[in-house]
């Protein structure tokens, strides 16, 4: 240990700690403007400056390391002298428009101008200020540079956590600058407007353009959430003032946030949908073919009627129900129960793709979990090898691309990429293995071949582990040899063999996949055969050895959990299990569930094209639009006798129902999501619900009692209990362990 002394106060500290380490361990605020704690260190700004007893000069703290018996001063009135110097000399330079500016309150320079009496600047000169604003093009950031203090932390995220390479540091001494290349526009830049420039800017020289917030528009305040959009399930906060939503912030506190402040354009950006032109505000009911506003009384009247009228005459089983994976883990659980306990169907499905479900079964056969394995947290620092398989994490989960380049670029991971073309991060691969669209079977046979061949698998984990089938395998991959996958692949054999190679021998190598590796017709077979490649080689059940599959929607997860799969319950308790129905019949206090396992959404939407299911409920998902095609889903959605829908906006598969219920957004929403990882995290209820919007939760129940079967909560909270109760899974999780806990993992017992 290191023994120093920072104002009269003795202390000791590890080798290699920073003076600025040392004064945050004992309390010592430094003022900083260019310090951040994830990018690497600049000192540029100078104002942690220090004062070292028998040294001459200031030194800045965040960039000086601790040595034996240093005597440290940070408030020296030279010291204090200085700093205001420098702040002077950012002012000479910074419009003084703080009451106005939407960061007052929250900008750092504001703060430390404020902290040292500073309320202009001696050095001001009228015409001479370099910085200026720039009318960028681009949609989503303002970038006001009359107001940089140059502390370069844009610069530094985007070049060292994003990889975008977006902006520089142009020219030198005065006249150096923040700058896209050849001084031009965003726009037209490699920026993926992320929006962590934003993020970690300490003053109002980048802002979000769409941000409602005014420096004296009244208080604003924060309310935590988790993101809607992606499953990767990033935290942030809705920054509310006057009711409204006006722009989302993160945290970078990995006390607060487990993406520490890292968000993707639409996370950061993409809010302004809760405040939509095409935002439903009123029930509609069709009259004369057209769709017309009706009271929410006369919509649900209507709606219970027609529903029971197709149950009386053609049974329950004519009715089905499509989830949604964007619904809280709440509403789809009343969801599924209105469907199986107050209308005796198990046509029920959330409107996810097929195949991505097919691969969720895949990974509960193979592996006993219906879900990923491994989570994000991992990615970022476990793993000695990442094999990403098959799909682009920066076009679909940028956070997530974002954690695992971490890995890469500076923990040493070693990334190797199996695609059929090259990536914007292919640069950075170990190993390329680009294939022919389609080989992918014979590729990950090819490269078990290999592992087989030179005894590199894990006979004490397949035996120790009772893994199933691996004589048959070992046999079956004889014939895929390396310079016979070649030819099929287009990948040299000799590639194959160093992928293998790489991947069996780490005890910690993690394969990465999305959702587009599953898309295709044989996507649970890509998936089984990965399940494969992690047995054979005993990569399971360590931190960084796994599996993480990436899905889609923010809530896909969650809405599986609880059941809104037409063979399972919650919990993937399986429908035709006669005690499973009995348990979920007693808590549900009805006297017997339905046992035929329904259909699942391919075979739903034939069902009603051939006239076997007369009425549909679709709940926050547009299957018209997400299920086209092949399914022929408009046209057979034409033939039901009765539709309703219950969204945010008039989709396309509104626009064809005969009722719509307007419901509410995550911003207006109290309740639970489970990211693809299997973390359950709040969302918080940040402002009212807009126009004659009801929650959904709300719809569902008031539908239900309708419908003869009554359904009654008080809150979210109130229906996450009775989750707690019938799925094992969410058994020890409550919303009082997640206020303290932020994100909890299921299984949680």
């Amino acid at each position: 240990m290191i023994h120093i002394t920072i104002n009269g106060q003795k202390m000791a500290v590890k080798p290699g700690t920073t003076i600025r380490k040392a004064c945050e361990l004992l309390g010592v605020d430094l003022p900083t403007l260019c310090y951040d704690p994830e990018l690497s260190l600049s000192g540029s700004c100078r104002l942690c400056m220090v004062e070292i007893h028998s040294r001459k000069g200031f030194f800045p703290a965040c960039i000086t390391h601790c040595e034996e018996g240093m005597e440290i001063e940070t408030e020296t009135e030279r010291v204090v002298r200085n700093r205001k110097i420098l702040l002077e000399l950012l002012l000479a330079n910074h419009p003084l428009h703080c009451t106005d500016c939407a960061r007052a309150g929250e900008c750092r320079f504001e703060e430390l101008c404020n902290r040292y009496g500073l309320t202009g600047s001696r050095f001001s000169q009228e015409g001479e200020q370099y910085q200026r604003s720039i009318d960028d093009p681009n949609p989503f950031i303002l970038r006001n540079y009359d107001q940089c203090v140059m502390c370069t932390r844009c610069v530094r995220i985007c070049n060292e956590i994003v990889g975008a390479k977006a902006i520089q540091v142009a020219g030198r001494g005065y006249e150096a600058h923040i700058a896209v290349a050849m001084d031009g526009f965003l726009k037209n830049s490699t920026c993926i407007y992320c929006g962590q420039c934003v993020m970690v800017c300490p003053s109002g020289a980048l802002m979000p353009k769409n941000s409602t917030l005014q420096g004296d528009g009244g208080p604003i305040t924060e309310v935590a959430s988790t993101c809607a959009f992606c499953s990767t399930g990033c935290n942030f906060q809705l920054s509310v003032q006057q009711g409204k939503v006006g722009a989302v912030i993160s945290s970078r506190d990995p006390e607060i946030s487990l993406n520490r402040g890292l968000l993707c354009s639409k996370g950061r950006f993409g809010w302004n949908y809760i405040y939509g032109e095409d935002r439903l505000k009123t029930p509609y009911i069709r009259e004369n073919n057209e769709l017309k506003p009706c009271s929410w009384e006369t919509a649900l009247d209507y709606t219970a009627e027609q529903l029971l009228a197709i149950k009386e005459k053609y049974g329950p089983q004519a009715l089905a129900m499509f989830c949604s994976s964007r619904l809280t883990n709440e509403e789809n659980y009343l969801s599924q129960k209105l469907m199986r306990a107050g209308i005796g169907s198990n046509h029920i499905n959330q409107c996810s793709k097929v195949n991505d479900l097919d691969a969720m079964n895949v990974l509960r056969d193979s592996l006993g979990v219906a879900g990923s394995p491994n989570t994000i947290r991992e990615l970022e620092e476990e793993p000695e090898v990442i094999f990403l398989f098959g799909t682009n994490l920066m076009s679909r989960n940028p956070v997530v691309h974002f954690k695992l380049m971490h890995n890469v670029r500076f923990k040493g991971a070693k990334l190797i990429i199996a695609n059929s073309k090259l990536l914007n991060v292919s640069e950075h691969a170990h190993l390329n293995l680009k294939y022919t669209p389609g080989s992918e079977i014979d590729l990950l046979n090819g490269i078990m071949h290999v592992i087989c061949l030179e005894n590199m698998y894990d006979r004490e984990f397949i035996e120790k582990n009772q893994a199933e089938g691996f004589g048959e395998l070992a046999v079956a991959l004889m014939r895929y040899t390396p310079e016979k996958v070649s030819e099929t692949t287009g990948v040299p054999a000799d590639v194959i063999r160093e992928a293998a190679r790489l991947y069996a021998r780490s005890r910690k190598s993690l394969i990465c996949i999305g959702v587009s590796v599953v898309e295709k017709a044989d996507g649970a077979n890509h998936m089984r055969l990965l399940c494969d490649l992690a047995l054979l080689t005993g990569n399971l059940g360590r931190p960084g050895a796994g599996i993480l599959f990436i899905r889609d929607q923010n809530n896909v997860q969650g809405s599986c959990d609880m059941g809104c799969i037409h063979a399972f319950l919650g919990g993937y308790q399986k429908i035709s299990d006669p005690l499973v129905r009995e348990k979920f019949a007693q808590a549900w206090k009805v006297n017997a569930l339905p046992d035929y396992e329904g259909g699942d959404v391919a075979q739903t939407i034939a069902q009603i094209g051939a006239g076997e299911i007369k009425g549909l409920y679709v709940l926050g998902a547009d299957p018209v639009k997400r299920n086209p095609g092949i399914m022929n889903t408009k046209k057979n959605l034409e033939k039901l006798d009765f539709m309703v829908v219950q969204e945010l906006a008039m989709t396309d598969t509104a626009k064809m129902a005969n009722v719509v219920f307007p419901g509410a957004s995550y911003a207006e929403t109290d309740g639970t999501y489970t990211s693809t990882d299997r973390k359950i995290q709040r969302v918080r209820k940040a402002i009212a619900t807009i126009g004659d919007a009801k929650l959904n939760w709300q719809i569902i129940c008031e539908l239900s009692t309708r419908l003869g079967y009554p359904m009654h909560y008080n809150n979210s909270e109130e229906i996450f209990n009775e989750i707690r109760m019938v799925i094992p899974q969410y058994a020890g999780v409550t919303y009082a362990r997640l206020e303290k806990e932020r994100a909890i993992f299921w299984p949680c017992t």
